[in-house]
């Protein structure tokens, strides 16, 4: 990856959060970045590292902290092509340590100790951990927090191992590392409830048919029933271009902003009871497709998750989706009404559908809106899958890896 313009992004990034989710390179490589800003201190007087003019490596504590699962001791972000992460990596240690002690935030230095690896490395000690930094736990802080860089929302009801954790996000695209996954939630309870789905893999079918698209994602889709193009489900708008991570000059973002802004966070507030947000991810669309996407939300502190979508097409014959994916196979309630593929594609006229986590937990979906609705099931393994019922995919021309086709 290139360093191109790195403080111009890290400036854009100013709040700590990673427009690929919990990615590891910007966490693996931290520390080596930290080294090149501070050699760039000390030659030229530029502090890259002054947490108020460049705070990007400074916040990245607090980002972390937010996405932390304290009891199951990992980092629960996956969005892009990131992943969950276990406390015991030094991908987690070091970026918490520089963090803290940039910001001098007793809160992240609390995390930093509580996962700090049996015989550090003296290395890592010696340049980076500064244990003038008293340690004070995070139940002091507000539970929820907002994200404006990757405009992206937190919503945690506590703390404590068994408090149930949601995240909404609005975010521009800057990478194919990213994902065309504006308005997507992702729950998680003891473990991921609804997560972003699939898994980053360097084989083309997996990652271009499914994993990178927005039929991944808990978030909307409009098609057109009467459309050829092979792969018409109606995902968000895609670009199939490397832009940020290897700077290609004049294609990067910094030069096409009106054509990467996907998303935006349009409204946060947190109160004792409860969480709000909003956001508008009408430009992720195209616009034969979509003329407005505006998502509301509500997180009750016991665990209510509420959303509301106000989404208009052009056409009132195109057709809106509403995704949700579940860890553990849902049960729908109501009469099924027609079956595509007996035990993999089935509509139900219901209203309910529950699922329940690995670790105990416990998801229930109402519908609610609109009154004319099918609630379509998809998934499960099953053999011989007749072949006249799958998508024909066109042969893929990009090569992974080598940004250009």
């Amino acid at each position: 990856y290139s360093l191109k313009d790195a403080v111009l992004f890290l400036d854009h990034l100013r709040d700590g959060s990673y427009w690929q989710g919990y990615y590891w390179s910007i966490t693996e490589r931290l520390g080596d970045l930290y080294r090149l800003l501070a050699i760039v201190k000390s030659a030229c007087g530029i502090d890259c590292l002054d947490p108020k003019e460049h705070p990007y490596v400074a916040n990245i504590g607090r980002w972390l902290l937010y996405g932390a699962d304290i009891a199951q001791k990992r980092i629960i972000y996956n969005y892009g092509d990131g992943e969950m992460v276990n406390f015991d990596s030094t991908r987690v240690y070091i970026p918490l340590v520089i963090s803290a002690g940039l910001a001098r935030d007793p809160q992240v230095e609390w995390l930093a100790r509580q996962i700090e690896p049996e015989g550090s490395n003296w290395f890592v000690e010696f340049f980076y951990h500064d244990r003038s930094v008293p340690a004070i736990g995070p139940s002091g802080l507000p539970p929820s927090r907002a994200f404006p860089g990757t405009e992206m929302v937190v919503m945690r009801s506590g703390w404590g191992g068994t408090d149930p954790w949601a995240s909404v996000r609005w975010c521009d695209w800057f990478d194919m590392h990213g994902h065309p996954d504006v308005g997507s939630f992702t729950l998680y309870c003891r473990g991921p409830v609804a997560p972003d789905t699939g898994f980053y893999d360097r084989g083309i079918y997996h990652g271009y048919n499914y994993y990178t698209r927005t039929v991944a994602h808990n978030t909307i889709t409009v098609r057109d029933p009467a459309a050829k193009e092979p792969l018409n489900d109606g995902c968000q708008r895609k670009r199939d271009k490397r832009t940020w991570s290897f700077a290609l000059g004049t294609d990067a973002w910094l030069y096409h902003q009106n054509e990467f802004d996907r998303g935006k966070l349009l409204a946060f507030e947190t109160q004792g009871l409860y969480d709000y947000c909003a956001g508008d991810g009408t430009r992720a669309y195209r616009p034969e497709l979509v003329k407005e996407f505006v998502r509301q939300v509500v997180f009750l502190r016991d665990g209510v998750f509420i959303t509301f979508d106000r989404v208009e097409a052009p056409r009132a014959g195109l057709e809106k989706r509403w995704l949700m994916h579940f860890v553990g196979e849902p049960v729908v309630d109501g009469k099924a009404i027609a079956t595509q593929v007996k035990g993999h594609i089935e509509d139900y006229d219901g209203s309910l559908s529950i699922s329940r986590g690995k670790n105990g937990a416990v998801v229930r979906c109402y519908s609610l809106l609109p009154a004319q609705r099918i609630i379509r099931k998809i998934g499960g393994a099953i053999p011989n899958v007749p072949v006249a019922t799958l998508c024909r995919v066109p042969r893929a021309t990009q090569r992974m890896g080598t940004g250009s086709r």
